[in-house]
């Protein structure tokens, strides 16, 4: 509510707040699932030399999502393969080490919900989804490093992010990860669904502002890569990082997707022709015999 602020084309902007500030609600409104209730609305002006609106938006939940396809099929998303865009993408989203390891690189297929990859692999198949269209202009990022460790993090956020794959769309990300906020071009801070400061960090720091005050800086680069060590042994899987113990675990659990095969969710069967009559006597006892037919 009473939220008015501008984003520049192009810019990278962080939004920041405590938990329940309103960060994820903030994406929302700019996607226009949130009701407005003052008549208020989000205008997305059309690039220059263009008369109508066709900026196209990507969204990248907080809760990464996939669907029973192979990895490919998940980063396309119904798009046209174009291996170029395609392998930038793959690289800047730290997913090469995946490929590596399964057993039909990209070609392999993801379980229903992804049951067989990592919370971290999972954010980022679904920032690599968000980052592949080259027609995209908007990129609502929620939180999407929150699921990884430092090492990962600083490469999504150097290659993806601000990378070249993502030059020239405008960029809002959700993040408790201070250390990449003088990095950004313009610092969003929400408090209880208002927002309460804006402007560059710089700016910000100026102005003495407290971040520790309004953002969990408990996560701090060391922290969160401790923590999500412990959430990817809980999901029995593996979080791909740029060291000698991560890349023993990447294998070992590469290892275990190849004994379990190619395809991971059998085909439903189907039976064409008559019904036997056989059938029909095993119906009726099931019910309690002929007479309760």
């Amino acid at each position: 509510r009473n939220i008015a602020c501008s984003i520049e084309r192009g810019s990278l902007v962080a939004v920041v707040g405590s938990v329940g500030s309103g960060k994820s609600s903030f994406l929302s409104a700019v996607l226009g699932e949130m009701e407005s209730i003052d008549g208020s609305k989000v205008y997305m002006p059309p690039k220059d030399g263009e008369e109508h609106n066709e900026n196209l938006v990507s969204y990248c939940s907080q809760s990464p999502w996939v669907v029973n396809d192979t990895l490919r099929g998940n980063i396309l998303f119904g798009r046209p393969y174009v291996k170029e865009r395609y392998d930038e993408v793959v690289e800047a989203c730290a997913l090469l080490d995946d490929l590596a390891v399964l057993p039909a690189g990209d070609k392999t297929e993801i379980g229903e919900r992804g049951i067989n990859l990592s919370g971290g692999q999972k954010a980022r198949i679904a920032l690599a989804r968000a980052m592949y269209s080259q027609e995209t202009q908007l990129m609502l990022l929620d939180d999407p490093l929150s699921a990884v460790d430092a090492h990962v993090g600083e490469h999504l956020f150097k290659h993806a992010i601000t990378g070249e794959i993502s030059s020239g769309a405008t960029r809002v990300l959700v993040t408790h990860h201070v250390h990449f906020l003088p990095r950004c071009d313009k610092v969003i801070m929400l408090e209880k669904g208002e927002v309460k400061h804006t402007g560059s960090y710089q700016e910000l720091i100026a102005r003495g502002v407290d971040f520790a005050g309004a953002v969990d800086v408990s996560k701090t680069a060391e922290d969160s890569e401790a923590g999500d060590k412990d959430t990817e042994k809980k999901d029995d899987s593996v979080e791909v990082e740029k060291s000698e113990k991560s890349t023993d675990a990447t294998k070992k659990e590469g290892e275990k997707l190849k004994t379990a095969g190619e395809k991971l969710v059998k085909d439903e069967e189907l039976m064409e022709g008559a019904v036997e009559g056989s059938m029909y006597t095993h119906y009726a006892k099931a019910g309690g015999g002929f007479a309760f037919v």
